[in-house]
């Protein structure tokens, strides 16, 4: 072990020794110092940075509790240790409850060195979990990423049923189609010709799928797709990861390529326009026919007239400024005029007269309406095949029938690192097609100019650089007029990052799976709607759900009662719009598949980069409950204490108040009123005799050292004796006595007997009006002696009928309480009928009071005179 760094809280030097000699005796290598103040702690706590706190419970200057949550605060993950004198049961909680590694008691030193190596292991093992907790979330977030981030759609397929359980967004793109209904829906018919029952993998055999198919979108359109199926272990069991490309573009670009000639052939020749001549006013001097028809006559018709007169506004401003720019520059002016949908190629020239002025202007006006429709729908072909081959993602290779590379497009430049210069001319299989694969590259070219319909394959080139990429290849063929083929079109995805992100997807998630199920807690993984889509099988018991039953179909939510639902939805909403890294801790409780409501401590955390939360869970139910139970016990001592204190303080008073009286007046008082002081200072006598004896019975019986001595005695006696303890005390309440015949011989503790029937009888005294009766019943059911102790008292409220056999527990609360006695008398009779075999109860009794009973085996224990059993 290397150099331990101790940092002892200790007010007794002496105290202080021990423990380096215990530390020193069991091998530990340690520096130790001490602290008795609470500011020399807190100074050596940041100073010296220890390894292990260790710290007395009981100090001068600070509590330890308080020494506990300042390591907490100011060194978290250094273990602490209490080393102290007794601490309690309850004290001992509350430090584990607020963090210390473990109590050492100051008679027991021997266990401080193992405490403090346990300690330490513990601290650095959850450092290392920690570690591994992070670096986990790590890898997970760059494995999404690398999913999230390829143009690769990715499709999770459950092989038994054939529906999909996952779906990166590539794959939601394409489909068009949000998660939710993605996730369930059956895989065939989507990107899958094959038909139910008819899988290439799990019904066929075969190991990978690969084809170029159709995919359907949820919009009703259809992409062409390069798609790859196999199989892969995910949760201990056979998953299909289905991967497709988008390959539409490509398909598109080599249908424009066919039909590149047939659009450059439906250009149309520009038709016959309009010429006129005008003078300097704007006259009309000459028209043809085309153009007198454009104006709305004749050549007749429209002569002599002025054509701006003649032409829409729109277009009569336009020429009127090209004519004065023409006459008075004398240089000719061509331009494009459209109007009303309709396209003109304008040309205005000046003529010149005999003194070199301009005299007359000529315009040529043709319509180029349908030329520009032409030439418009030419650079929509050209714009969408050059994007197509540039910018579809796929890159293009265009070969001649002696294999020679005629068109390079920017995507395989890209991706090879040659320019298309450095290619053109050369062929593929002996510049850029790995040695292993030229042979069969070569073989399918010749396929193609054979005739034959070559399949989608996947091919490795070599780059500028050195690297090697795999493509997955596609060919189509142009043939000329004779039939034969002139170019072989191949398109090429390059699959290189989706097939080691595919292997990278495989052994990532193995590793989450193990690290997400050894946790043992409770976890799944929420989206933004809080929808579940992941959980462990630790979170399946719990609930009492399957996965299939949840995932992709239920909201977190719906497990959550009514009020935790709501607090969990603000804290998703904060958790989601803060995007923070650090989890959020809450209580919630939730109802399981059988409708028990659970107690839960929940942890969330956003997850970067995936848009999801992960929440764990760790039922407190049992803890709770026991809190509470505490809870209602302090309660309870609470109200024992002020009962407790009202009634010793009682016979206490009086007993001195009559002391002091005698002691003063004695010899002046009458005798009989001496005896009756001395007989109310009796009486509180012995009133604090009993609380005393009930304290201690209560003692013993928490120790269990109340033993049960069983003999043979007439019950009728035993009752008669109580009877008679009573009527000493000066009960003045009729008592009446039935007991049965053949009791004569019955085994019970006489005295322990005689106090249990006495505690039920001075109760129902206690609760009569003065005078109201009381009766005793006996009787016996084989055997099993049943015994019956009835009054008229007030009753007890059915909700206190069980809770006032407690320790401490009465039905009056301690400020208004009136009637004599510690509420511990019942817990006692509980205590003696159960260690005599029996139990003990209380009924209502018809017309008012309570009927209490218990009963006692009487039987005769292991054939001996006498037999011994423990009470509590």
């Amino acid at each position: 072990m290397k150099k331990l760094r101790i940092l002892m809280l200790e007010a007794d030097p002496e105290d202080a020794r021990s423990v380096e000699e215990e530390l020193a005796r069991a091998g530990v290598t340690f520096e130790l110092v001490r602290a008795e103040t609470q500011l020399e702690f807190e100074s050596l706590l940041r100073e010296f940075k220890p390894d292990v706190v260790l710290s007395d419970y009981w100090l001068p200057d600070l509590d330890g509790l308080s020494a506990l949550a300042t390591t907490v605060e100011e060194a978290p993950g250094v273990p602490f240790i209490f080393v102290s004198g007794a601490m309690g049961e309850e004290l001992a909680i509350d430090a584990m409850r607020g963090g210390a590694a473990d109590y050492v008691l100051k008679v027991d030193l021997s266990r401080l060195p193992p405490a403090i190596g346990r300690a330490i292991r513990e601290s650095e093992e959850h450092d290392e979990r920690i570690v591994a907790e992070a670096r986990l979330i790590e890898s997970e977030g760059r494995l999404r990423k690398i999913i999230e981030s390829v143009a690769t759609g990715v499709l999770i397929i459950d092989p038994e049923t054939h529906r999909i359980v996952d779906a990166n967004t590539a794959a939601l793109r394409m489909l068009s189609a949000p998660r939710e209904r993605v996730l369930g829906m059956p895989c065939y018919g989507l990107a899958c010709p094959a038909r139910k029952g008819e899988c290439p993998v799990t019904d066929l055999g075969h190991e990978l799928d690969r084809a170029e198919v159709f995919l359907r979108r949820s919009t009703g359109e259809t992409l062409t797709v390069l798609k790859t199926v196999t199989p892969v272990n995910l949760d201990g069991r056979e998953h299909l990861l289905e991967s497709f490309v988008d390959i539409t573009a490509s398909k598109q670009m080599e249908a424009a390529l066919r039909d590149s000639e047939e659009t450059a052939r439906s250009l149309l020749n520009v038709p016959i326009g309009s010429a006129m001549m005008i003078d300097t006013s704007g006259n009309l001097i000459a028209i043809n026919d085309t153009g007198a028809e454009r104006l709305g006559g004749t050549q007749e018709e429209v002569l002599g007239s002025n054509l701006l007169d003649m032409l829409p506004e729109a277009v009569r401003t336009s020429l009127h400024t090209r004519i004065r720019e023409v006459m008075r520059t004398g240089s000719s002016i061509r331009y494009d005029e459209e109007y009303e949908g309709l396209y003109f190629d304008n040309y205005v020239f000046p003529l010149f007269g005999p003194t070199g002025k301009v005299n007359r202007v000529v315009i040529f006006a043709q319509d180029i309406t349908e030329r520009k429709r032409v030439e418009e729908a030419q650079k929509k072909d050209r714009d969408f095949i050059s994007k197509v081959i540039d910018t579809a993602g796929a890159l293009v290779v265009v070969r001649e029938a002696q294999g020679r590379v005629v068109l390079f497009n920017r995507t395989a430049e890209e991706t090879t690192g040659y320019r298309f210069e450095e290619v053109a001319g050369k062929r593929l299989w002996d510049t850029l097609v790995e040695p292993r694969d030229a042979r069969v590259s070569r073989s399918v070219f010749q396929d193609l100019l054979a005739g034959s319909e070559a399949e989608g394959y996947e091919e490795r080139w070599v780059t500028k650089q050195g690297g090697r990429r795999l493509l997955s290849l596609s060919n189509a063929t142009l043939t000329g007029a004779g039939g034969s083929v002139e170019y072989v079109i191949t398109t090429g995805i390059d699959i290189t990052e989706s097939r080691r992100a595919e292997e990278m997807l495989k052994e990532s998630e193995e590793r989450y799976r193990t690290v997400f199920e050894s946790t043992g807690t409770a976890m799944c993984i929420v989206d933004t709607d809080a929808s579940i889509t992941f959980l462990n099988q630790e979170f399946e018991r719990i609930t009492g759900y399957g996965s299939d039953e949840l995932v992709g179909k239920t909201n977190f939510t719906d497990f959550l009662t009514v009020e935790s639902a709501e607090s969990f939805r603000e804290y998703h909403q904060d958790l989601q719009g803060a995007r923070k890294e650090s989890p959020i801790h809450f209580e919630c409780n939730i109802h399981s598949k059988d409708g028990e409501v659970l107690n839960m401590l929940a942890n969330m955390g956003f997850m970067p980069g995936l848009d999801a939360t992960a929440v764990s869970l760790i039922d407190i139910t049992r803890e709770k409950a026991y809190e509470e139970d505490l809870k209602e016990r302090a309660e309870r001592l609470r109200d024992f204490l002020v009962v407790a204190s009202h009634e010793l303080r009682h016979p206490i008073t009086i007993v001195k108040g009559y002391a002091s009286i005698l002691n003063a007046y004695i010899d002046e008082m009458p005798s009989e009123q001496v005896h009756d002081l001395l007989q109310d200072v009796n009486m509180s006598t012995d009133r604090l005799t009993r609380y005393v004896e009930q304290l201690l019975d209560i003692s013993r019986i928490e120790q269990g050292r109340v033993l049960i001595e069983r003999q043979p005695i007439d019950l009728g006696q035993l009752v008669q004796t109580a009877v008679a303890d009573l009527k000493v005390m000066g009960i003045e309440n009729e008592l009446s006595l039935n007991v049965s015949d053949g009791l004569q011989d019955v085994w019970v503790d006489p005295e322990k007997f005689v106090q249990l029937l006495n505690i039920l009888l001075d109760n129902a005294v206690k609760f009569s009006p003065p005078d109201g009766p009381v009766e005793v019943e006996t009787e016996r059911d084989e055997d099993m002696l049943v015994v019956s102790v009835l009054d008229r008292g007030n009753g007890i409220p059915e909700a206190d009928r069980e809770s006032i056999f407690e320790r401490f527990y009465q039905v009056e609360d301690a400020a208004h309480h009136s009637k004599v006695g510690l509420g511990l008398g019942l817990y006692i009779a509980r205590q003696i009928a159960e260690a005599h075999g029996g139990n003990i109860w209380v009924e209502p009794r018809a017309g008012g009071g309570s009927i209490f009973r218990f009963t006692v085996d009487v039987r005769r224990a292991d054939g001996d005179e006498t037999a011994e059993e423990s009470v509590g």
